[in-house]
């Protein structure tokens, strides 16, 4: 998407800065209905948002799916809807489920330094930054492939997947007795008792997605028909691909699926109107919904289940879904949230003495198995902020995930905040422009791109670096191995390649 160049976008400014004026004027108003805290969220909530448009509109142009699209997505959600959703509910609630016992000038301070740490974001990410040139990888981004080995290095990674498929389904002894009982969290308890959620299975069992997302690129630049053999390998690629994310009930491995596809889609093919973007955002939203819905019900009896949003009358209650709708998908402590951020920033130094970068290198003992190392330290910080902030038994391998933001915090306080965040503007900002000259006549950086972008932009403001660095390999590693596998031998430069 391009944005117009002068017109609309001077609008554009001209809102966004009559809406900021709105909101402090009318501040001291909210407190004649709302406590003086709750109006300070709402504003800290919109004013997160705002600051990370400022690039958006000092610029003529702007790309839908460059990393800040992502930053704002996960902060629209996490903060600024959820400041809203906060200040709507009760008292008690809010106490008890939501600040766990905590006031809410926790919300405030957290809300504060949160605005801080993404005024230094846009900082790095608006200012000059270098462009790195991709020339030296002349032999990787041969953009010339094979259509022969394109077809069987699909098909091996399809029947991998399916040989990964069988392996954790018996190691989890998963009986497919009901289809739509099958989607739900999967830990292995080991020998120590801890859990390993099988990790090098469920990579495995994601082969089938690069498969899928080069099959899918290569059918829009020949333009082969979909009732071709190629055709009928793409879409069963695409459906096994979604198999694993159903069965282990993960809505973000279903939503960077998506947001694979409409990449592919807006580089490969042609510009994905917003209109069109923001119609996949809702059917996720629906899907994110539902699967959460189908998780809950698991643990009901049928009759529980099914009367989700049903009256006592027996007929359909439309407000009752509504809330359901709202609370899923914006009262929970996914996305870079304000209430999860603000309640690890409290934390620290009490309940999370400071880390001093130990977090961040984790990752670094994640290739060996739990089951062979049963002491293996924690990779996923999120259990211990779910057991030392909120309180969660040791007993639930679930944990919540810090986000990046409040992992810098935990690590070296607001120093750490300003620093990390102005670096990550400028590392995602470098990672944009040196790939986007190539995005549109080269497959092989397309397809890097897209398996990096999300993970980095999205993923990692929602969970920590060590995870996200474990999803950047385990998404590339795959991508590099096919592209090696089907490229044709040539030395042409980066510039000439043209799609074959």
């Amino acid at each position: 998407m391009t944005l117009p160049a002068f017109n609309k976008l001077k609008m554009l400014q001209l809102s966004v800065l009559l809406g900021v004026f709105l909101l402090f004027t009318l501040l001291p108003l909210l407190t004649l209905f709302l406590k003086t805290e709750k109006a300070t969220i709402c504003l800290i909530g919109v004013s997160a948002s705002a600051i990370l448009f400022i690039p958006i509109l000092i610029r003529k142009q702007y790309d839908l799916f460059e990393p800040l699209t992502f930053l704002i997505l996960t902060t629209l959600f996490g903060v600024t809807f959820r400041s809203f959703y906060v200040i709507l509910l009760d008292d008690m609630i809010l106490n008890m489920f939501i600040l766990i016992g905590r006031p809410l000038s926790v919300v405030v301070t957290g809300g504060t330094i949160i605005l801080m740490g993404l005024l230094a974001f846009v900082a790095g990410y608006s200012t000059r930054t270098p462009r790195v040139s991709l020339k030296p990888l002349r032999r990787i981004f041969s953009d010339r492939w094979s259509e022969k080995r394109l077809f069987a290095t699909s098909v091996i990674f399809m029947g991998i997947t399916l040989v990964f498929i069988a392996l954790y389904m018996r190691a989890m002894n998963i009986q497919i007795n009901d289809f739509w009982d099958l989607s739900r969290k999967r830990f292995l308890k080991v020998e120590d008792g801890k859990f390993t959620p099988l990790a090098y299975y469920r990579w495995g069992m994601s082969l089938s997605r690069p498969s899928f997302l080069i099959l899918l690129t290569y059918m829009i630049h020949t333009r082969k028909s979909w009732f071709s053999a190629f055709g009928g390998l793409t879409i069963a690629s695409g459906l096994l691909a979604l198999f694993p994310p159903y069965l282990n009930s993960s809505r973000f491995e279903i939503a960077m699926f998506m947001m694979y596809l409409c990449m592919v889609v807006h580089y490969a093919w042609k510009p994905i109107p917003p209109r069109i973007f923001l119609t996949v955002g809702a059917v996720f939203l629906v899907l994110f919904f539902g699967m959460a819905q189908l998780r809950k019900g698991q643990s009901q009896s049928p009759q529980s289940a099914l009367s989700s949003g049903i009256s006592s009358d027996g007929t359909f209650d439309a407000s009752a879904i509504r809330g359901k709708f709202i609370d899923t998908v914006v009262g929970n402590r996914n996305f870079f949230g304000i209430i999860k951020t603000s309640l690890i920033i409290d934390a620290v130094p009490d309940l999370l003495p400071y880390e001093y970068g130990k977090t961040f290198f984790l990752w670094l003992v994640a290739p060996i198995p739990r089951t062979v190392w049963p002491g293996k330290p924690i990779l996923t910080i999120g259990i211990l902020v779910s057991q030392k902030v909120y309180g969660i038994s040791e007993d639930i391998p679930s944990g919540v995930p810090p986000g990046f933001f409040a992992e810098l915090y935990w690590n070296f306080g607001i120093a750490g905040v300003l620093t990390g965040m102005f670096f990550l503007g400028k590392a995602l900002r470098c990672f944009y422009i040196s790939f986007k000259p190539h995005l549109k006549n080269n497959k092989n950086i397309l397809l890097i791109y897209i398996h990096i972008l999300f993970p980095v932009s999205y993923m990692l403001m929602e969970r920590e670096l060590g995870t996200t660095i474990i999803q950047v390999l385990t998404n590339t590693i795959p991508i590099f191995l096919a592209i090696f596998l089907i490229s044709k031998n040539s030395r042409t430069s980066i510039n000439n390649h043209t799609f074959h």
